[in-house]
C-alpha cells in the first residue's frame, strides 16, 4: 500500500514537472521557430500521468477515509458502550449506594428503638421501685402509728387501772381478794396481803435478794394470769443455804406455770409450800376439787374433805365423770369419794367419746388407759 501511494506521488510530480519542463522548451521552440511537435508530445504524456497520478491517490486515499471512519465509527461505538456500562456501573453504584444507606438508617432506627425500649423498661423499674419503697414507707408508717395508739392506749388503761385501784382506798390494796364465795385468791407481785410473806436470800453478800412469797392453803388451784404481762408461778418448798458455795438454794421444786395473758393452768401447793412470782405479776387461784367445797384447814391431801363416798371405787363402770367439772376418773382416783352425789356419773363409753363431747382427763392421774 505505502509502495504505491509512493509511486502515484512520483507520478504526480513527475507530470507537473515534466509539463513545466516541456512547457518552457515549448516556449523556447516557438520564439526560435523550432518545431514544436515534440514538445506536445511530452506535454501530452505528462498530462497523461498526471491523470494517471490523480487516479492512484484518490483510489488509494479512499480506502484510509473510510477505514478512519470505520475506526472513528467504531470508536464512537465503544465510546457510547463505554458510557453506557459507566451509566450501569453509576446506576449499580448508587442503588448500592441507596442500599448501605438504607441499611444504615435501619440500623439507626433499631439502636434507638432498643434505647427508647431500654429507657422504658428502667424507667418502668425505678417506679416499680419507687412505688415498692413508697408501700413500704406508708406500711411502715402505718405500723408506728398502730404501735404508738396502741402504747398510748395500754397506757392510758394502765392509768385508768392505776386511778381505779387508788380510789378504791386501803382495803380494796390488798395483795389477795377472797371472792364472795370465799374460793377464789388474787395475787400481786411484791404486796403482802392475807397470805404474802417477805423472805431474804443470802442475806449479808452480793446476792441479797428480799422477796414476797405467797402461804396459800395447800391445795390444787387453777392459775390464771390476769395481768398485761407474761408471767410465771412456781412453788417451792423452801430454801437453805448451801454448804459448798454459801448460797441459798430451794430446797425443792413443785409445779410451775408460765402463763401468756389471760391463759389458765394449774399448780398443786403442798401442805408448807409457798408460791413465788415476780413483778408485774398478777394472777387470781380458783381451789379445784371437781367441784367441791374447799376449806382452809389441811385434811386430806388437796384440801378438800366434805364428801367420802369410798363405796363408789367399787363401781363396775369404766370410767366416773364429774358432770360440772367435765372430768374424766378411774373408778380409783382419790377424787372420786369427793365428788358432789348431784355432779357425780359412770359410763362405759370410750375415752375417745367422751373427749369427743368435751370431757377432759383428771390431771392427778398420771397412766390413762381405755
Amino acid at each position: 500500500m505505502i509502495l504505491l501511494e509512493l509511486l502515484a506521488l512520483l507520478f504526480f510530480l513527475g507530470s507537473i514537472g515534466g509539463s513545466i519542463a516541456l512547457i518552457v522548451l515549448l516556449i523556447i521552440s516557438l520564439i526560435k521557430k523550432n518545431s514544436a511537435k515534440p514538445y506536445l508530445l511530452g506535454m501530452l504524456v505528462c498530462a497523461v500521468m498526471f491523470v494517471v497520478s490523480i487516479v492512484m491517490i484518490v483510489s488509494l486515499s479512499s480506502p484510509s477515509n473510510d477505514r478512519k471512519s470505520v475506526n472513528k465509527s467504531a470508536e464512537q461505538e465503544e465510546k457510547i458502550e463505554s458510557e453506557s456500562v459507566k451509566d450501569e456501573n453509576n446506576v449499580d453504584k448508587n442503588k448500592e449506594m441507596q442500599e448501605i444507606e438504607e441499611a444504615r438508617k435501619a440500623a439507626k432506627e433499631k439502636i434507638q428503638k432498643e434505647k427508647e425500649e431500654k429507657e422504658k423498661v428502667e424507667q418502668e423499674a425505678k417506679e416499680q421501685a419507687e412505688k415498692e419503697v413508697a408501700e413500704r414507707e406508708a406500711k411502715e408508717k402505718a405500723e408506728r402509728e398502730a404501735a404508738e395508739r396502741e402504747a398510748k392506749e395500754k397506757i392510758k388503761k394502765e392509768n385508768d387501772d392505776k386511778t381505779e385501784i387508788d380510789s378504791k382506798g386501803s382495803e380494796e390494796s390488798k395483795t389477795e381478794r377472797i371472792s364472795d364465795d370465799q374460793k377464789s385468791i388474787e395475787l400481786i407481785a411484791g404486796e403482802l396481803g392475807e397470805y404474802g410473806k417477805e423472805i431474804i436470800m443470802n442475806e449479808g453478800n452480793e446476792f441479797e435478794e428480799h422477796l414476797v412469797v405467797y402461804y396459800v392453803p395447800a391445795g390444787v388451784y387453777e392459775v390464771k394470769n390476769i395481768g398485761d404481762n407474761m408471767t410465771q408461778a412456781t412453788v417451792y418448798e423452801n430454801f437453805a443455804k448451801n454448804k459448798e458455795t454459801g448460797y441459798d438454794e430451794y430446797t425443792d421444786t413443785g409445779d410451775i406455770s408460765l402463763l401468756d395473758k389471760g391463759e389458765i393452768g394449774e399448780i398443786k401447793v403442798p401442805e408448807g409450800w409457798f408460791i413465788e412470782i415476780h413483778e408485774p405479776s398478777h394472777i387470781l387461784l380458783t381451789p379445784k376439787g371437781d367441784g367441791d367445797v374447799f376449806l382452809d384447814n389441811n385434811d386430806g391431801e388437796y384440801g378438800f374433805d366434805t364428801y367420802n363416798e369410798i363405796d363408789r371405787q367399787n363401781t363396775a363402770a369404766i370410767y366416773v365423770l364429774n358432770t360440772s367439772t367435765m372430768k374424766i376418773h378411774h373408778p380409783d382416783c382419790k377424787s372420786v369419794p369427793k365428788i358432789k352425789p348431784e355432779n357425780y356419773a359412770e359410763t362405759n363409753e370410750s375415752l375417745k367419746e367422751l373427749l369427743d363431747k368435751g370431757y377432759t382427763t383428771c390431771g392427778q392421774e398420771k397412766n390413762w388407759r381405755e
